[in-house]
């Protein structure tokens, strides 16, 4: 009977491990693919003030940006276009202050949305997450959240 025991306890505990990230994954970049390079980084780097970076080309027309957590955005430029663009593939960034942000853009008269469409709403997600959704000159959807 104290060997079922031991046997089944051995079971469980084995079964019970939790898996682990044994490759300690982290974020680096995000590529969106961009027709108008001009129109859409100085969307990036002008209206949405993002830094930056200065790379050398390697003859491919792109720009890249860097967020404060060093998670990157690398605009690539080219010529086939995207049907549709679908908000429920976005970008997502978080900020301090929402109030910051959607003040901005109404300021810049920048149109912003909560998830159903309406038009300049911030949305309370269900976690508590305050967001709103705006979309790049090339109809990328980005996702703005305050935690």
């Amino acid at each position: 009977m104290k060997r079922c025991f031991l046997i089944f306890l051995f079971i469980t505990l084995s079964c019970s491990e939790k898996p682990s990230n044994k490759f300690n994954f982290k974020g680096n970049h995000i590529a969106i693919m961009v027709n108008d390079m001009v129109e859409t980084g100085d969307f990036y780097a002008k209206t949405l003030r993002m830094n930056e970076l200065n790379i050398k080309s390697t003859g491919l027309a792109h720009r890249w940006f860097k967020l404060n957590d060093g998670l990157e955005i690398h605009l690539v430029s080219s010529s086939e276009r995207v049907a549709e663009k679908n908000k429920n593939n976005h970008l997502a960034i978080e900020i301090d202050n929402i109030k910051t942000i959607t003040s901005y853009l109404k300021e810049k008269r920048i149109d912003y949305y909560d998830w159903y469409g309406n038009l300049n709403q911030v949305q309370e997600r269900f976690d508590g997450v305050l967001q709103i959704y705006l979309e790049d000159p090339e109809g990328n959807w980005i996702e703005i959240n305050q935690k």
